[in-house]
């Protein structure tokens, strides 16, 4: 449902908006759209493999700096092995983080036909971590305590810190991305491939 979500969105994104292909390309007081995938690493996760999905908006005032929203999803469902009465015993988790953020980005090293460029972003703003998980707690090197299904949640403060690089077709953009994100009081890591446009409103 949340995929579906954000694809009719970007939908009517580009509904509303002409994707920009002129050669005299400028980057000075464009917009640009971005939905995009992959992987996420979810601090305390029983598993390292969680998804991770973004949106973003970026505003240009330059030809390099622009301002920039973002919202991004990551979900995280896994288990390990503990031991119990000398035995192998699977708990389970599942972590979900959500966050929106704004702030800013400078493209760093830019071709000279703006085809090619990567930047850096700071962003801030507010998120949530929300973990269902079977809490373990070592007695000795082969028991412990299982609680089972324990259900947390952390709201507040939320940040990105992140690098990309751009690769412009015309107005269509193809962006690999890395993100350090902090939500739910610790960090994760999120690493995507997006895909967006450049455009101006019609009126």
């Amino acid at each position: 449902m949340t995929k579906r979500m954000l694809l009719v969105c970007m939908a009517v994104l580009m509904s509303l908006c002409r994707v920009q292909a002129q050669d005299g390309f400028s980057k000075n007081g464009a917009t640009t759209f971005h939905i995009g995938c992959g992987y996420a690493k979810i601090a305390d996760a029983y598993t390292s493999s969680g998804f991770s999905m973004g949106v973003e908006a970026r505003f240009y005032t330059t030809e390099r700096l622009f301002a920039d929203f973002y919202g991004q999803w990551g979900n995280s469902e896994g288990s390990k092995e503990v031991m119990q009465k000398g035995s192998p015993f699977s708990i389970n988790d599942e972590r979900n983080s959500l966050l929106g953020v704004i702030g800013v980005g400078y493209d760093v090293v830019q071709s000279e036909d703006k085809r090619f460029c990567a930047y850096v972003r700071t962003l801030a703003g507010y998120g949530m971590m929300h973990s269902k998980y079977d809490d373990y707690q070592p007695l000795t090197e082969d028991d412990g305590v299982i609680t089972r299904m324990r259900d947390r949640r952390d709201k507040g403060f939320a940040a990105v810190c992140g690098v990309g690089f751009d690769a412009r077709f015309k107005g269509w953009l193809l962006t690999p991305s890395f993100d350090m994100i902090y939500v739910g009081n610790c960090w994760n890591m999120a690493a995507m491939l997006s895909v967006g446009f450049f455009c101006s409103f019609s009126y």
